[in-house]
């Protein structure tokens, strides 16, 4: 019931998806969530998935764990993902620059982002991979 209400905004949503605690997200753009996704979160009270203008793409099987995700452009995220407590997709850098940059983020099926990784601007990352260190 949780995941039907954070994701009321979403373009689409597929079937099983599951929400643990509150995820907040915003959504003005196109957020598109796959099937069997689980979302976990403990605390509320800042905004941890945000698509501005641009577009999020979650795939199936994956499992988000406090993350923060921005979407400026495009964030695209695999099938089977896994996303570590305190891990960060952003698309722009205008949360730290006066001079924003913004291009499109790509995480292949089945990678495994570590605690704390930050994911930036122009990143693509393969299918597989184990770990994503902070970049």
């Amino acid at each position: 019931m949780v995941a039907k209400v954070a994701l009321q905004r979403a373009t689409r949503s597929g079937k099983l998806v599951f929400a643990n605690g509150w995820p907040f997200i915003t959504n003005q753009g196109e957020l598109v969530v796959g099937e069997r996704v689980r979302f976990w979160y403990y605390n509320r009270g800042y905004e941890n998935h945000r698509v501005a203008d641009g577009k999020l793409l979650i795939g199936d099987d994956c499992y988000i764990n406090g993350s923060i995700i921005r979407a400026h452009k495009e964030v695209c995220i695999g099938n089977g993902v896994f996303l570590a407590p305190g891990s960060i997709l952003s698309d722009t850098t205008d949360w730290w620059s006066d001079q924003p940059a913004t291009a499109a983020i790509t995480v292949g099926d089945h990678a495994w982002l570590a605690t704390r990784c930050t994911i930036m601007p122009r990143c693509t990352l393969a299918n597989q991979p184990w770990l994503a260190l902070v970049l």
